[in-house]
């Protein structure tokens, strides 16, 4: 097999994304090493150091938050 292909199979995998879907209700802190996509509540600490966290429309955050780069995504 192709060493860029192994590398982009890695890559990937490395890059894996989390999701809370928008009927659940998530109160505490959130730590980790992949990226996260929130379309439900979150109250509390997201942190996502160096990772995405993406806030989907639907999304409710009440949180304070730590990632290496956050998207708002809308309606």
């Amino acid at each position: 097999m192709n060493k860029d292909v192994i590398g982009s199979v890695r890559a990937a995998a490395d890059r894996a994304t989390a999701r809370i879907g928008s009927s659940l209700h998530v109160k505490g802190d959130i730590s980790g090493d992949e990226d996260l996509y929130i379309d439900g509540t979150v109250e509390g600490l997201v942190h996502l150091d160096g990772r995405m966290l993406t806030v989907g429309a639907t999304a409710k955050l009440t949180a304070d938050v730590v990632a290496g780069e956050v998207m708002y995504m809308e309606e």
